[in-house]
């Protein structure tokens, strides 16, 4: 065998091992499925729908995907077809509990059922409303950048945070409203009257009560300026109250 011949072969297969090396690096996209959906009420047929989906998945080899989403806006139905990304690695074998934010765009007035491709029984249902003003918003939302959930002598608290551009901007009120397992808090800002308003960067914060909850899993839905929502999974544990 000569040596340019050699030389060849030795090259293809050094490069054939790496490809076959690459590939079984490349993570498996393979189908899942939703355990839940969390739906905070009061959209509009003039918002931008959002609903929070949530899974397990059997150990830590798997990590969310993407989710396609199909809407019929004449059946009135969303399926979604959610998948993960499966590594072949070592796999811790533990339940991973995880969870998407689904954009849906603006939607018709209506009831809706959502749906998993493949399955019969809803995951959820919602209503949308017919909006009554042609603006973006009922409100003037403050710019939330974060919200987190803690408890504060025996009462369920929620701090929000942001920045405004705005000197003269301020929070006027907090509206929390609860449902079954959605907590939706809208921080309502204002326009102070003021001759010295000046642009920039002005942080603010503010806690709030949201009142007695039960225990278990709640979606944390913050309406921030822009549409531009804070969502988070929160789990809201059986209060202990302290023996003396």
């Amino acid at each position: 065998m000569s040596y340019i011949l050699t030389l060849i072969l030795t090259v293809s297969a050094i490069y054939s091992a790496h490809v076959f090396a690459d590939t079984n690096m490349q993570p498996k996209l393979v189908a899942t499925a939703y355990d839940k959906t969390y739906i905070p009420n009061g959209f509009d047929d003039n918002d931008r729908v959002q609903v929070v989906a949530e899974g397990l998945f059997a150990n830590t080899c798997y990590r969310p995907g993407t989710t396609n989403v199909v809407i019929d806006k004449f059946a009135k139905t969303i399926t979604l077809s959610p998948s993960a990304f499966y590594y072949s690695g070592m796999c811790l074998m533990v339940l991973v509990p995880y969870d998407q934010v689904l954009n849906l765009g603006i939607l018709p007035h209506g009831h809706y059922t959502v749906l998993q491709s493949g399955e019969r029984k809803p995951l959820a249902e919602f209503d949308i409303r017919k909006a009554i003003s042609p603006n973006a918003d009922d409100y003037l939302y403050a710019p939330i950048s974060q919200a987190y959930y803690h408890r504060v002598a025996r009462q369920n608290v929620v701090t929000i945070s942001g920045s405004f551009t705005n000197s003269c901007l301020q929070i006027e009120s907090v509206k929390v409203t609860t449902q079954p397992d959605v907590i939706v808090i809208q921080p309502i800002a204002e326009v102070a009257e003021r001759n010295d308003c000046k642009q920039g960067v002005f942080p603010f914060e503010k806690s709030v009560s949201v009142g007695e909850l039960k225990s278990g899993r709640y979606l944390l839905h913050v309406r921030s300026l822009n549409g531009q929502a804070v969502n988070s999974i929160i789990f809201v544990p059986d209060f202990i109250p302290t023996v003396p």
